[in-house]
Order: structure tokens, then sequence, then C-alpha cells
């Protein structure tokens, strides 16, 4: 008779997007430690954020070519272990294609791992 068990599941967040400058790919790579820091997030006022997306893309109207110029692939269902990864969609936003993903953190992401 099994007594007790323990189930091993995690998020299937996916693959996750962050897009950034050449400048600050560069401050990221020239770290001993590769890391993405977070910003503040306005919204919630109380947590720091990471902004991503599940576009490989992203061509928005929204963002300048030279905020899109370097793109950092991360494997979401890792730092759903953790981290909160929350999907984000605008109703008011014109591009029903535009998704963002947000991670909140007040550390940093360790891009080594």
């Amino acid at each position: 008779m099994i007594k007790e068990f323990n189930v091993f599941e995690s998020k299937r967040v996916g693959i996750l997007y962050h897009f950034t400058r050449l400048g600050n790919l560069y401050k990221i790579l020239e770290q001993d430690i590769p890391i993405l820091k977070p910003i503040s997030n306005v919204v919630t006022g109380f947590e720091s954020v990471i902004c991503c997306t599940r576009n490989y893309n992203m061509k928005s109207n929204q963002l300048t070519p030279h905020k899109q110029e370097c793109r950092i692939t991360l494997d979401g269902d890792k730092l759903s272990e953790n981290f909160k990864i929350k999907p984000i969609f605008d109703i008011n936003y014109p591009d029903r294609e535009e998704r963002e993903e947000r991670i909140y953190t007040n550390k940093y992401i360790n891009l080594n791992k």
C-alpha cells in the first residue's frame, strides 16, 4: 500500500524573450556573473519586474528599434520554479498580438544558470 508520495510539477511557461539595447547587453555580459536586474513596477507600486514577451520577433509600434536590438532567450519553465511569472494583456493596446510576461522579483536573475 502506498502511504506517501511526492508530486514534482512546475508551471509550464515556455520560452520567454527579453529585449534590450546593445549597450545594455554589453553591460550585462561584461560582469563576472551576467544578471538581469528588475525595474521598479509603477503599476503595482511594491514589486519589481523584468519585462519579457513570448513574441520572438517583437515588432511593436510602441518600442523604437534601438530598444529591440538584442534578444535574450530565457527558460520560463526553469524561472517559474523560483520566480512569480504573470502574463499581461493590455486591452487598449492596438496590436492584438502583443503579449507581455512579467517576472516579479526583487532579486537578480543569474543568466549563467
